[in-house]
């Protein structure tokens, strides 16, 4: 089985706490967090990073049990980084981040 890679072992109990608390931010909040909610507003700036890692490791755990040899396989060399990314920066991107204010503009009449 494969180490876990330095950045993902160099997290601690206290900042991985850190991403556990948002649920618990939410709760407290009663704010509803189903897959479509944005929660933006209860992420904290540097909890993002934190929960992108979190992710990755348990991507990599995926992998693994596919019986997927990440150690030595080229194919599949920081593949659990990537995929933790593109689920939190595109697929889930309108959870972590702010709806943009909308805007209206004038229309011409002719």
């Amino acid at each position: 089985m494969r180490a876990l890679p330095q950045r993902l072992l160099r997290l601690d109990r206290t900042r991985r706490a850190g991403v556990r608390e948002d649920r618990e931010r939410l709760q407290k909040a009663r704010h509803r967090f189903h897959a479509n909610d944005c929660i933006a507003p209860y992420i904290e700036p540097d909890e993002l990073a934190l929960l992108q890692d979190e992710v990755e490791e348990k991507l990599l755990g995926v992998l693994q049990s596919l019986v997927i040899d990440v150690e030595s396989d080229h194919n599949t060399r920081e593949t659990a980084r990537r995929v933790a990314k593109m689920y939190l920066m595109e697929v889930f991107r309108g959870r972590y981040t702010a709806m943009p204010q909308s805007r209206s503009f004038r229309t011409s009449s002719t």
